[in-house]
């Protein structure tokens, strides 16, 4: 079973899917870093659940990638695709964005952006 997830939220449910024994997990992040962190949380969260030797825990792999782009997300499925050789089992979108500082003159830009990130399809 192939995992799709954000980072973020979707890291806590990725931790879920691979304590219930998911085998292959995909983290994206728009930052690879916090992907990658993401994916040593993950392993970690099952180690500790579990009690399991590093071998026996979930494939979890790190991909960076901007939602907003259709083509980089297109790029980014076809990628997770060939690394786990077949499709996508479940697909959690959990992508979003938060900011602290955000004045009323940057409201409007930033739910424009939120809306789009949940929007974004793929086709064909």
């Amino acid at each position: 079973m192939t995992l799709l997830m954000k980072g973020g939220l979707g890291k806590e449910f990725l931790k879920a899917f691979a304590i219930s024994g998911a085998r292959s997990l995909a983290v994206i992040d728009r930052d690879l870093p916090i992907a990658v962190q993401a994916c040593g949380e993950i392993r970690d969260a099952v180690r500790q659940e579990l009690g399991v030797p590093e071998d026996e825990i979930s494939e979890v792999n790190a991909w960076g990638c901007d939602v907003t782009n259709t083509d980089e997300v297109r790029r980014t499925v076809e990628d997770i695709g060939a690394k786990f050789g077949g499709s996508i089992d479940i697909l959690v979108a959990a992508a979003g964005m938060i900011s602290k500082d955000l004045d009323s003159s940057q409201v409007f830009v930033r739910i424009s952006r939120s809306l789009s990130i949940r929007s974004i399809t793929l086709r064909g």
